[in-house]
């Protein structure tokens, strides 16, 4: 089954994880509400992120401070959405044909449009190639995502979708649909004038290329490309010296940076210095970091000053190892009533995520566009690990009292429902803790157990109306009288949703189960860096004067140890689907 594309208008994304657990009735409902949407809008205006919201869901929500979107950003990431809610209404591929799914958008003229059209029928139609239509979907042409049989999915446009687009859009269609190869003749004829703008006109790649594509009235990026080819492979190429990385290139070094690849490797590769590598990766790094989201607090106009004794407690410091529970049995061992000393420390781990996420926040505001310094990044990564590391230990410990609220909101035991509704229950129940920890601000006043219990309720009482009022009502109690056994029942896998930053940190929890595989310094800095042993987590800096090593020699160290790591992970997972298949 194919990945569902990514979503970038911070938005949308935020509206698709809020819509998640939707019922497929609710994302029926809203999927012609997002594509009138998409045929209304203009590219060149700017629209408030509670105004989507209500055109798509019906619900005018209360955002103090709504996110103001570029239409053509919307209408790039609407197709997207789209595609999310078929997905969540489980739109068949005989319903769309049959007429029995959501209407698609009218025609122009209000006739409904009941004729859809293929990713080939429409290839033939406007005589282009499929990567065209690609590109189309990301400028506003809206398609249905359907499922047939084998869990294929195909792509399908309505007809007056096709017909809103190809209006807008009319040169360019026209023009993807003229557009013919570049022949063997014509290409000579390129790179002979792209000799003579270098020798008469001194011009550079791009610049001969420019002039080139308006002679021969062709693409840029066309002719650039036959430059760069033919550079690439000629004993003498016409434009030596190599310009900046491409994307391409970029995300290349970027992907082996993260798999551990060594720098000088990626350089060779390349044909790049290792400073150009790292300047990539660095600023790959800060893409990220601006990517998850965190951004300024929109109630704050100025970042307060952080209290650094917050961050020097020793239930803040120290004790960040306790075992996930991983069965409700688990769950319900745990103590039921919490002391006053714990308390005490959930309140200072609460205070110092705080301060910590202002520090990042004003740290990635600061950040610099190209060539970030690297102890930068890395003052801000090893905070946001420290973050999820104490979010970790406040979502552990309230798991009792989530259990009682889910309790006291259906009026019976959590253990009285069936296996598989309880599953779907209790990953409802924890994402509720989750955003009860993630959006707690001790500075506002209230505690986290209440901002959880509210946070978990809802989440609750969403379950129950959604899927759950058929073990939940009065007249089906004796339905569900068989009690679940709690060691049966497995705690969903809640520690990647907990943090949005986890798997561009690279902490792989398959890496951790063999760190006793590493050899000394390499356990140590590992260690040290996620804060896999309980204390915090440190900076190459704070470590390197610990263990009296230079940066770039932890650095490496940590590189190596992680490949490692990765490299026997893999190896246990392939013996043991060979081990299963045999």
């Amino acid at each position: 089954m194919p990945a569902l594309p990514k979503l970038r208008v911070a938005a949308l994304e935020r509206l698709a994880a809020q819509l998640r657990y939707e019922p497929p009735a609710a994302a029926r409902r809203q999927l012609p509400a997002a594509e009138r949407l998409a045929t209304e809008l203009d590219p060149s205006q700017t629209y408030p992120e509670d105004f989507v919201v209500f055109r798509i869901t019906g619900f005018r929500p209360e955002i103090e401070n709504p996110e103001m979107i570029v239409g053509e950003a919307l209408l790039s990431d609407l197709s997207a959405f789209v595609e999310r809610l078929c997905a969540s209404g489980q739109i068949e591929l005989e319903e769309i044909l049959e007429g029995d799914a959501p209407p698609a958008p009218e025609h122009e003229d209000g006739r409904p449009s009941t004729t859809w059209l293929t990713v080939g029928e429409l290839c033939d139609k406007w005589d282009v190639s499929r990567k065209t239509i690609e590109r189309y979907r990301r400028q506003g042409l809206i398609a249905r995502r359907a499922r047939q049989d084998a869990g294929r999915q195909r792509l399908l446009f309505a007809e007056s979708a096709v017909e809103r687009f190809e209006a807008r859009r009319a040169d360019k269609v026209a023009a993807a649909g003229r557009f013919s190869r570049l022949d063997d003749d014509l290409e000579r004829r390129i790179l002979k004038r792209a000799k003579r703008y270098r020798t008469r006109l001194r011009c550079s790649l791009n610049g001969a290329a420019e002039r080139i594509a308006m002679r021969y009235g062709r693409s840029h990026e066309a002719v650039r490309t036959v430059l760069q080819r033919h550079d690439a492979t000629a004993r003498r190429p016409i434009f030596p010296g190599r310009g900046p990385l491409s994307d391409h290139e970029r995300k290349i070094a970027a992907r082996a940076m993260d798999r551990g690849v060594d720098a000088s490797q990626i350089a060779a590769r390349l044909g790049r210095s290792k400073a150009s590598i790292y300047r990539v990766w660095n600023e790959r790094r800060a893409e990220r970091l601006h990517e998850i989201g965190l951004g300024p607090d929109p109630d704050q106009q100025d970042t307060p000053e952080i209290d650094e004794r917050i961050l020097t407690k020793p239930r803040v410091t120290t004790a960040l190892n306790t075992p996930t529970p991983r069965s409700l049995a688990v769950v319900l061992a745990l103590p039921k009533t919490t002391s006053r000393a714990e308390l005490t420390a959930q309140r200072q781990q609460a205070e110092a995520a705080h301060a910590l996420m202002l520090r990042a926040r004003a740290g990635i505001e600061s950040l610099a566009r190209f060539n970030p310094a690297p102890h930068d990044l890395d003052r801000i990564e090893t905070d946001l690990r420290w973050i999820g590391l104490l979010w970790r230990e406040l979502v552990i410990a309230e798991l009792p009292a989530m259990l009682r609220t889910v309790g006291a909101r259906l009026e019976r035991e959590p253990t009285s429902v069936p296996p598989r509704a309880l599953a779907s229950l209790l990953e409802r129940a924890i994402d509720g803790v989750i955003e009860g920890v993630r959006s707690h601000d001790p500075a506002r006043g209230g505690t986290l157990a209440a901002r959880i219990g509210v946070e978990v309720d809802r989440a609750t009482l969403a379950w129950s109306r959604a899927e759950g009022e058929r073990f939940t009502s009065r007249e089906s109690r004796g339905l569900a009288a068989v009690r679940t056994d709690p060691a049966q029942v497995p705690m969903p896998e809640w520690e990647q949703r907990l943090t949005p930053w986890a798997r561009y940190l690279r902490d792989d929890r398959r890496a951790r189960a063999h760190l006793d595989s590493l050899e000394e310094p390499q356990r140590t800095i590992i260690e040290s860096r996620m804060g896999w042993g309980g204390q915090r987590p440190r900076t190459t800096e704070e470590l390197g004067d610990d263990l009296n090593m230079p940066v770039a020699h932890i650095t490496r160290i940590e590189r190596d140890a992680m490949r490692t790591l990765r490299r026997i992970a893999r190896q246990t997972d392939d013996a043991r689907d060979e081990s299963a298949a045999s």
